[in-house]
């Protein structure tokens, strides 16, 4: 009967150190687990935080192109205005025309007579 008890302790013994090295054991896994699921929740604020960066820089960038497109309507504007109004060459009416001309030959006439 002592014999039975004893086989039974160094089994118990036995069967401790294998469960204490087994918990020691899932011990560090979690522990590593812990750490890495750590690194992964501040890598994921970080990216959060880029994406965040990011999609302020592109509201500022619409509104920057926004802006240009509305200025480069207002210059196609201006432009069509004024290439109309040089494109017609009615600055001086019939009557100015001619009295231009009149003028012209008046001034060509005295400078043929001081010649």
């Amino acid at each position: 009967m002592n014999q039975l008890r004893v086989d039974t302790e160094v089994h118990i013994q036995g069967d401790s150190r294998l469960l204490e090295a087994s918990f020691k054991q899932l011990w560090d896994k979690i522990r590593a687990a812990t750490e890495l699921i750590s690194q992964l929740r501040e890598m994921n604020q970080k990216y959060h935080s880029q994406v965040e960066n990011l999609e302020g820089e592109i509201i500022r960038l619409r509104s920057g192109m926004s802006q240009k497109e509305h200025d480069m309507k207002r210059l196609k504007l201006d432009h069509a205005q004024l290439s109309g109004a040089l494109g017609n060459n009615d600055f001086l009416t019939i009557e100015e025309k001619e009295a231009l001309k009149s003028k012209i030959k008046d001034i060509i006439a005295k400078i043929n007579s001081h010649l």
